[in-house]
């Protein structure tokens, strides 16, 4: 007898030359009426969801703000520091479009033509550095109970390491670096208009807030909610850089023209997130780590160590306050 292959073009004969199968199976007809099954059972089992009518019938969402704040956080398991549990306030703006971009930019621009491991997105970069933000505060309330860190200005902090990112172009850095300078040289931009990520993350942190009915339904702490003052905050934890320290390190106000900081009593809060006195911070900690091992690179760091050893010490009188340790 013939041996059948379930996708044999043709059922041969054997070596006797018996042919008692006068109708050879085609494939192209076995994967026909496998289709069809395939068809009908999906028909059957249908993954659009239904209506309690029982129909299929499409409905407008309800608008981001009408929905109700999440109670509890969520886990997120992340490929660098394992479970992060993001906080309700963090969800809600994690859930909104304007961070949801984050997931189409890449963190490396275009090096995934040369390393093609090296797609990850700026979304997961944003987590990543929100949850080494809350590590970090979280070690000076419990080391230094002294500071008198309240749950505002961790969240606070939190906040700004979640949203660092959002005012990123496409292809990252690269758009900063190549694609601005060429629009400015067309002009189809102000030549002397400053551009930089950090000041559109601000500028998009608030059109995030205004368009997603944010203010009304964060809750920063157990009497009240946020207020402009907070989000100023969030947006000076996010733009402080080098321009703003003299050549000693001292704070001598912003290069943005506000001298005074909300949080202007506690400098060490402003070199967590963006470090401008010496760029040691967590959003360096994270792409670090993130980027070498999409590239196959181990960086030769330790952040942990670096985190739990750390310190703020006073500086005396007209320096600035604080600094991280």
């Amino acid at each position: 007898m013939a041996a059948r292959g379930l996708f044999a073009d043709r059922v041969h004969a054997d070596e006797e030359g018996d042919e008692d199968d006068e109708h050879p199976v085609a494939f192209s007809q076995m994967a026909n009426q496998r289709s069809d099954v395939f068809a009908a059972h999906m028909r059957d089992h249908s993954r659009v969801p239904r209506l309690p009518n029982g129909t299929n019938e499409t409905t407008e969402l309800p608008p981001l703000s009408a929905a109700p704040p999440r109670r509890h956080g969520k886990l997120v398991n992340d490929t660098i520091h394992g479970l992060m549990r993001i906080d309700p306030n963090a969800l809600a703006i994690v859930d909104t479009p304007e961070f949801q971009r984050l997931r189409d930019l890449k963190q490396l621009g275009l090096s995934h033509y040369v390393y093609p491991c090296a797609s990850h997105s700026r979304f997961e970069h944003s987590l990543g550095t929100y949850a080494l933000a809350d590590g970090w505060v979280t070690h000076f309330q419990q080391c230094q109970p002294e500071l008198g860190i309240g749950r505002k200005e961790r969240t606070l902090v939190t906040l700004a390491g979640l949203c660092h990112d959002l005012g990123h172009g496409p292809f990252s850095h690269l758009w900063d670096n190549e694609v601005l300078p060429r629009l400015r040289e067309l002009g189809r931009i102000d030549a002397d208009r400053e551009w930089s990520h950090e000041w559109m993350s601000c500028e998009l942190l608030e059109h995030l807030f205004d368009e997603n009915g944010l203010e009304d339904r964060l809750a920063l702490d157990s009497r009240d909610g946020l207020v402009r003052a907070d989000l100023r905050a969030i947006e000076e934890l996010i733009s402080i850089d080098k321009r703003d320290y003299d050549s000693a390190g001292r704070y001598h106000g912003r290069h943005s023209g506000r001298p005074q900081l909300q949080l202007g009593g506690k400098m060490y809060l402003y070199e967590i997130v963006a470090n401008g006195r010496n760029s040691v911070d967590i959003d360096k900690f994270d792409y670090l780590l993130r980027d070498g091992r999409a590239c196959s690179v181990q960086p030769n760091f330790d952040h942990r160590r670096l985190m739990q050893l750390s310190k703020a010490s006073a500086l005396g009188e007209g320096r600035g306050g604080w600094r991280g340790g």
